[in-house]
């Protein structure tokens, strides 16, 4: 006949009531308790995935006619930051040569320097486009000015009013929405060209366009 020493007696009586023994397993929780817990967590990841799921399904559906091309060689970190005072000190300047505009980091002799600059000019899908940064959001531009040709990434970038920033090109001031292109001033009516831009998580830029250009169908051979 085997005896339950008083040990164990005692052992699964704590065991019974959701307990463990002092003597070397600490104490439980109460299974109630624990399944509440349990189901507190399952709630959080419930709604984690409800969360991803919305924003994966907002930029699924915001410009989702659009193809969004990877800009080469030029992630966030490499734009000035228009909203930064401290990048502000660093800004490239622009002089006006004999030769035509030139950038510069430093007053360049014999020059008449012109405002700052804070654009990039890139060349992505058979495009030239300019780019510009503020804070955690990059804009996309043509980098060439809609009335007659000048460089509008060079640009300098003004808030006229609170909320509303504009680019105004180094050639004859045209001045530009630099969110949606329109014209500002003087009013003419001539637009510059946009581009929806997202940033990933690693600062990759990704410039949207309605299709690939013409270089993308010719053949290498």
């Amino acid at each position: 006949m085997n005896l339950t020493s008083g040990h164990e007696l005692q052992k699964e009586a704590y065991m019974a009531s959701g307990k463990e023994s002092e003597s070397g397993l600490g104490y439980r929780l109460p299974s109630a308790f624990t399944s509440v817990v349990q189901a507190l967590f399952l709630a959080l990841d419930f709604w984690k995935n409800i969360s991803f799921f919305h924003r994966w399904l907002s930029n699924m559906t915001e410009d989702s006619d659009k193809l969004f091309l990877p800009v080469p060689e030029v992630t966030l970190t490499d734009l000035l930051n228009w909203q930064d005072p401290e990048q502000r000190k660093h800004r490239h300047l622009v002089h006006q040569m004999e030769t035509g505009l030139k950038i510069t980091l430093e007053a360049t002799h014999g020059s008449s320097k012109h405002k700052k600059c804070f654009g990039k000019s890139i060349e992505l899908n058979d495009s030239t486009i300019a780019l510009f940064r503020i804070g955690s959001k990059v804009y996309a531009t043509q980098a060439r000015c809609p009335h007659a040709g000048g460089p509008l990434y060079m640009a300098d970038i003004e808030e006229l009013v609170p909320g509303r920033i504009t680019l105004t090109c180094p050639w004859h001031k045209w001045q530009f929405d630099l969110d949606s292109g329109s014209n500002v001033k003087p009013p003419r009516g001539l637009d510059a060209k946009t581009y929806p831009v997202r940033v990933d998580e690693d600062g990759k830029i990704f410039i949207g366009f309605d299709s690939f250009g013409p270089s993308a169908f010719r053949s290498s051979f």
